[in-house]
């Protein structure tokens, strides 16, 4: 059986940024179906990416001219960015 490092920390990479960072400074979004969702409870199946919840890291995903993110092996055109950059900022308050 593997023990864990208890310091460890999931690590990933923001989308609109590019810096690693801890799993719990992120937020989720995720496919669901077609259509790509904020995954505030970080439980749908599926690939998945992470954004800081900063003005900054959703003013860069919504203007990135990426084809396709690795992460979600998909194509988010810029309607559904800026869904998903609104719902982010709604859910911040």
């Amino acid at each position: 059986m593997l023990k864990r490092r208890p310091s460890h920390k999931g690590m990933r990479t923001c989308l609109g940024c590019g810096a690693r960072d801890e799993r719990g400074a992120l937020l989720r979004i995720a496919m669901a179906g077609e259509r790509v969702e904020l995954d505030a409870a970080r439980r749908l199946p599926g690939r998945g990416g992470y954004l800081h919840p900063r003005t900054g890291c959703l003013e860069s995903f919504a203007a990135s001219r990426v084809g396709e993110f690795r992460s979600l092996k998909c194509k988010i055109n810029r309607d559904d960015r800026l869904r998903i950059t609104g719902a982010i900022k709604d859910a911040a308050g």
